[in-house]
């Protein structure tokens, strides 16, 4: 019994310096409040002036989302199932897909795609495209935050996609301060150190 709560101890620190490690790499660079941006300009290949943007007037496409869920007890999926992971692209007004839009139209191109968790289940999310006033969180390259799974399925939908292009923003995520990412480090290295310590100090006795 006290081996395993060694060994969680261990495991605990290991993992929770693997968060903060990413929280501080999410976040370099970052500002602390979100620069504000008009989606337009990104979708005419403007850069993004910063990895924590404020999105304006957009429209929510959320008949196109991608999504994970979760299996239980062999059910075949519906719109009870619990949605583990979900992204779907926003456009700008000013998008050509945005003029006569509705569901059966196909989307050749845009340049966010938002990560949420919103919706709890698949029934939850909605089958027609929403406006939207703004959205703010941190970004990164699609080629870098989608797992490959999801990348597969975005070159399927969008053949000749580039996902460098394509920026994914995390809704509602914020950076990670400095102070936070080293008290976390911290932390990671006492847990670790304990459990470590513990476990030698048991093998001696």
């Amino acid at each position: 019994m006290l081996f395993r709560l060694q060994i969680l101890l261990i495991i605990g620190g290991i993992a929770l310096g693997i968060y903060s490690f990413q929280e501080m790499r999410a976040g370099t660079g970052a500002s602390a409040d979100p620069v504000a941006v008009e989606l337009a300009d990104l979708e005419a290949g403007t850069p993004a002036p910063d990895k924590h943007l404020q999105v304006g007037d957009h429209i929510a496409l959320y008949h196109g989302t991608f999504y994970q869920w979760e299996q239980q007890n062999n059910e075949p999926e519906n719109g009870g199932s619990r949605v583990t992971k979900a992204y779907y692209p926003i456009i700008s007004p000013t998008h050509p897909y945005a003029e006569g839009m509705d569901a059966d139209a196909d989307l050749e191109s845009f340049a966010v795609l938002v990560k949420t968790n919103r919706f709890s289940t698949i029934g939850e999310i909605p089958d027609m495209p929403g406006p939207v006033q703004s959205i703010s969180g941190l970004t990164r390259p699609a080629s870098v935050a989608l797992e490959s799974d999801f990348q597969d399925l975005l070159r399927s939908d969008y053949p000749g996609i580039n996902l460098d292009q394509i920026l994914v923003l995390e809704d509602g995520r914020q950076p990670t301060s400095v102070a936070l990412g080293i008290i976390m480090m911290l932390a990671s290295a006492a847990l670790i150190a304990a459990g470590g310590a513990w476990m030698f100090a048991s093998a001696r006795s």
